[in-house]
Protein backbone atom coordinates (compact mmCIF):
# COMPACT_ATOMS: atom_id res chain seq x y z
CA UNK A 1 0.00 0.00 0.00
CA UNK A 2 3.02 2.08 0.92
CA UNK A 3 4.83 1.67 -2.32
CA UNK A 4 1.18 2.47 -4.06
CA UNK A 5 1.08 6.15 -2.22
CA UNK A 6 4.46 7.01 -2.98
CA UNK A 7 4.06 6.02 -7.11
CA UNK A 8 0.53 8.18 -6.90
CA UNK A 9 2.03 10.75 -4.59
CA UNK A 10 5.05 10.58 -7.62
CA UNK A 11 2.82 10.21 -10.50
CA UNK A 12 0.78 13.84 -9.05
CA UNK A 13 3.69 15.53 -8.93
CA UNK A 14 4.89 14.69 -12.23
CA UNK A 15 1.74 16.05 -13.56
CA UNK A 16 1.60 19.26 -11.85
CA UNK A 17 5.41 19.97 -12.78
CA UNK A 18 4.41 19.27 -16.22
CA UNK A 19 0.42 21.26 -16.15
CA UNK A 20 3.00 24.31 -14.35
CA UNK A 21 5.92 24.27 -16.61
CA UNK A 22 3.14 24.62 -19.61
CA UNK A 23 1.48 27.29 -18.62
CA UNK A 24 4.55 29.21 -17.80
CA UNK A 25 5.60 28.41 -21.41
CA UNK A 26 2.36 29.65 -22.88
CA UNK A 27 2.27 32.87 -20.41
CA UNK A 28 5.91 33.64 -20.84
CA UNK A 29 5.22 33.07 -24.83
CA UNK A 30 2.89 35.70 -25.05
CA UNK A 31 4.42 39.35 -24.72
CA UNK A 32 2.41 42.50 -24.42
CA UNK A 33 2.23 45.52 -26.86
CA UNK A 34 0.85 48.73 -27.85
CA UNK A 35 -1.23 49.12 -31.44
CA UNK A 36 -2.00 52.77 -33.05
CA UNK A 37 -4.61 53.59 -35.39
CA UNK A 38 -6.56 55.56 -36.97
CA UNK A 39 -10.71 55.18 -37.43
CA UNK A 40 -14.15 57.67 -38.40
CA UNK A 41 -17.75 56.90 -38.60
CA UNK A 42 -20.94 58.67 -38.82
CA UNK A 43 -22.92 59.25 -35.76
CA UNK A 44 -26.51 58.59 -35.94
CA UNK A 45 -28.23 60.53 -32.68
CA UNK A 46 -31.18 59.56 -31.00
CA UNK A 47 -32.90 60.88 -27.68
CA UNK A 48 -32.42 64.59 -29.26
CA UNK A 49 -36.01 65.40 -27.97
CA UNK A 50 -38.59 67.29 -26.37
CA UNK A 51 -37.99 68.65 -22.59
CA UNK A 52 -40.36 67.29 -20.32
CA UNK A 53 -43.88 69.35 -20.02
CA UNK A 54 -42.68 70.97 -23.49
CA UNK A 55 -43.72 70.19 -27.05
CA UNK A 56 -39.63 71.40 -28.45
CA UNK A 57 -39.38 69.68 -32.01
CA UNK A 58 -36.13 68.77 -32.81
CA UNK A 59 -34.44 67.78 -36.34
CA UNK A 60 -31.09 66.41 -36.27
CA UNK A 61 -28.40 67.18 -39.09
CA UNK A 62 -27.00 64.98 -40.80
CA UNK A 63 -23.34 65.91 -41.20
CA UNK A 64 -22.24 64.25 -37.68
CA UNK A 65 -18.87 62.63 -37.99
CA UNK A 66 -16.10 61.32 -35.66
CA UNK A 67 -12.74 60.78 -36.49
CA UNK A 68 -9.58 60.38 -34.86
CA UNK A 69 -6.23 58.43 -33.28
CA UNK A 70 -6.51 55.32 -31.20
CA UNK A 71 -3.74 54.35 -28.66
CA UNK A 72 -4.00 50.54 -27.39
CA UNK A 73 -2.06 48.61 -24.97
CA UNK A 74 -2.58 44.73 -25.49
CA UNK A 75 -1.83 43.56 -22.06
CA UNK A 76 -3.26 39.56 -22.55
CA UNK A 77 -4.04 37.58 -25.42
CA UNK A 78 -7.67 38.42 -24.62
CA UNK A 79 -7.64 41.40 -22.77
CA UNK A 80 -6.93 45.19 -23.64
CA UNK A 81 -7.25 49.07 -22.80
CA UNK A 82 -8.10 51.57 -25.81
CA UNK A 83 -7.71 55.40 -25.49
CA UNK A 84 -7.41 57.90 -27.76
CA UNK A 85 -8.15 61.40 -28.85
CA UNK A 86 -11.38 61.97 -31.58
CA UNK A 87 -13.06 65.29 -33.00
CA UNK A 88 -16.91 64.86 -33.65
CA UNK A 89 -19.51 67.15 -34.61
CA UNK A 90 -22.96 67.60 -33.67
CA UNK A 91 -25.84 69.73 -35.16
CA UNK A 92 -29.47 69.87 -35.25
CA UNK A 93 -32.35 71.98 -35.29
CA UNK A 94 -34.86 73.31 -32.64
CA UNK A 95 -38.25 74.84 -32.54
CA UNK A 96 -38.96 76.08 -28.85
CA UNK A 97 -42.91 75.57 -27.85
CA UNK A 98 -42.20 78.42 -25.12
CA UNK A 99 -45.03 81.24 -25.08
CA UNK A 100 -45.04 84.75 -23.25
CA UNK A 101 -48.13 86.90 -22.31
CA UNK A 102 -45.68 89.60 -24.51
CA UNK A 103 -45.78 88.69 -28.27
CA UNK A 104 -42.26 90.13 -28.64
CA UNK A 105 -40.46 89.41 -25.57
CA UNK A 106 -36.68 88.93 -26.16
CA UNK A 107 -36.33 86.24 -23.57
CA UNK A 108 -38.19 83.59 -25.32
CA UNK A 109 -36.35 81.54 -27.75
CA UNK A 110 -38.14 80.47 -30.77
CA UNK A 111 -35.85 78.34 -32.81
CA UNK A 112 -32.49 77.46 -32.82
CA UNK A 113 -29.64 75.95 -35.07
CA UNK A 114 -27.09 74.06 -32.81
CA UNK A 115 -23.72 73.74 -34.25
CA UNK A 116 -21.31 72.33 -31.87
CA UNK A 117 -18.01 70.41 -32.00
CA UNK A 118 -16.36 68.36 -29.29
CA UNK A 119 -12.78 67.05 -28.67
CA UNK A 120 -13.57 63.15 -26.92
CA UNK A 121 -11.30 60.77 -24.68
CA UNK A 122 -12.59 57.60 -24.19
CA UNK A 123 -10.96 54.90 -21.96
CA UNK A 124 -12.04 51.07 -23.21
CA UNK A 125 -11.81 48.04 -22.19
CA UNK A 126 -11.78 45.53 -25.07
CA UNK A 127 -12.27 41.58 -24.54
CA UNK A 128 -11.45 38.93 -27.54
CA UNK A 129 -13.93 36.36 -27.62
CA UNK A 130 -12.87 34.15 -30.93
CA UNK A 131 -10.40 34.95 -32.81
CA UNK A 132 -6.22 34.03 -33.56
CA UNK A 133 -3.37 35.88 -35.65
CA UNK A 134 -5.67 36.90 -38.47
CA UNK A 135 -8.31 37.25 -36.97
CA UNK A 136 -10.84 38.29 -34.28
CA UNK A 137 -14.38 39.05 -32.55
CA UNK A 138 -14.42 41.08 -29.56
CA UNK A 139 -16.38 43.23 -27.21
CA UNK A 140 -15.46 47.08 -25.88
CA UNK A 141 -17.31 49.01 -22.62
CA UNK A 142 -16.18 51.85 -21.20
CA UNK A 143 -16.61 55.67 -20.70
CA UNK A 144 -15.50 59.15 -22.52
CA UNK A 145 -15.34 62.37 -21.76
CA UNK A 146 -16.14 65.47 -24.09
CA UNK A 147 -14.32 69.02 -23.95
CA UNK A 148 -16.32 71.73 -26.17
CA UNK A 149 -13.53 73.16 -28.96
CA UNK A 150 -16.76 75.20 -31.05
CA UNK A 151 -19.90 76.44 -30.80
CA UNK A 152 -21.36 78.03 -33.45
CA UNK A 153 -24.85 78.22 -32.11
CA UNK A 154 -27.64 80.82 -33.17
CA UNK A 155 -31.31 81.46 -31.54
CA UNK A 156 -34.29 83.72 -32.72
CA UNK A 157 -36.04 84.54 -29.76
CA UNK A 158 -39.78 85.28 -30.40
CA UNK A 159 -39.24 89.32 -30.84
CA UNK A 160 -37.04 88.27 -34.60
CA UNK A 161 -33.69 88.87 -32.66
CA UNK A 162 -30.61 86.45 -33.38
CA UNK A 163 -28.38 86.26 -30.81
CA UNK A 164 -25.18 83.52 -30.34
CA UNK A 165 -26.32 80.20 -27.95
CA UNK A 166 -23.87 80.81 -25.15
CA UNK A 167 -24.86 78.32 -22.31
CA UNK A 168 -24.30 74.62 -24.66
CA UNK A 169 -22.60 72.15 -22.54
CA UNK A 170 -18.72 72.63 -22.49
CA UNK A 171 -18.07 69.13 -21.08
CA UNK A 172 -19.82 66.06 -21.37
CA UNK A 173 -19.44 62.24 -20.27
CA UNK A 174 -20.77 58.97 -21.69
CA UNK A 175 -20.36 55.20 -21.87
CA UNK A 176 -20.72 53.58 -24.43
CA UNK A 177 -20.23 49.83 -25.58
CA UNK A 178 -19.95 47.64 -28.73
CA UNK A 179 -18.89 44.64 -30.65
CA UNK A 180 -15.83 44.64 -33.48
CA UNK A 181 -13.97 42.84 -35.58
CA UNK A 182 -9.93 43.13 -36.83
CA UNK A 183 -8.84 41.25 -39.83
CA UNK A 184 -5.07 41.76 -40.36
CA UNK A 185 -4.05 41.38 -43.87
CA UNK A 186 -0.48 42.02 -43.15
CA UNK A 187 1.22 40.71 -40.67
CA UNK A 188 1.57 43.82 -38.62
CA UNK A 189 -1.50 45.80 -40.23
CA UNK A 190 -5.20 45.34 -39.87
CA UNK A 191 -8.75 46.52 -40.70
CA UNK A 192 -11.13 46.96 -37.69
CA UNK A 193 -15.20 47.16 -38.12
CA UNK A 194 -16.52 48.20 -34.42
CA UNK A 195 -20.74 49.28 -34.16
CA UNK A 196 -20.84 50.74 -31.01
CA UNK A 197 -24.03 52.80 -29.05
CA UNK A 198 -23.25 55.34 -26.85
CA UNK A 199 -25.61 57.44 -24.28
CA UNK A 200 -24.82 60.65 -23.10
CA UNK A 201 -25.27 61.62 -18.99
CA UNK A 202 -26.55 65.14 -20.16
CA UNK A 203 -28.29 67.16 -23.28
CA UNK A 204 -26.19 69.37 -25.63
CA UNK A 205 -28.24 72.69 -24.72
CA UNK A 206 -29.64 74.31 -21.78
CA UNK A 207 -33.35 73.08 -22.65
CA UNK A 208 -32.51 69.19 -22.80
CA UNK A 209 -33.58 67.35 -19.71
CA UNK A 210 -32.79 64.02 -21.85
CA UNK A 211 -29.99 62.31 -21.93
CA UNK A 212 -29.11 61.40 -25.83
CA UNK A 213 -27.78 58.20 -27.67
CA UNK A 214 -25.74 58.13 -30.19
CA UNK A 215 -25.41 54.76 -32.55
CA UNK A 216 -22.20 54.50 -34.71
CA UNK A 217 -20.17 52.01 -36.75
CA UNK A 218 -16.55 52.55 -36.59
CA UNK A 219 -14.17 52.00 -39.33
CA UNK A 220 -9.86 51.63 -38.51
CA UNK A 221 -7.02 50.60 -39.39
CA UNK A 222 -4.34 49.49 -37.25
CA UNK A 223 -0.78 49.39 -36.57
CA UNK A 224 0.60 46.78 -33.94
CA UNK A 225 4.14 47.15 -32.73
CA UNK A 226 4.98 44.01 -31.66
Amino acid sequence: MKFYLIVLSNLCFALFSNFSTKSQETSSAFQPFWSVGLSSSYNNYGGITTSRNFDHKYDVARQNIRVGADLTRIFTERSAITTGLYYYNVGYNAQFAFYSNELSDPTIPHTARVKLAYLDIPAMYRHRFIGGDDFELYGTGGMAVSFLISNTSDVTYIDYSARKLENVQSGLASVQFGLGMQYNFMEKFGVTVEPQIRAYMSGFDPWMNQQPWVFFGKLGIVYEMN
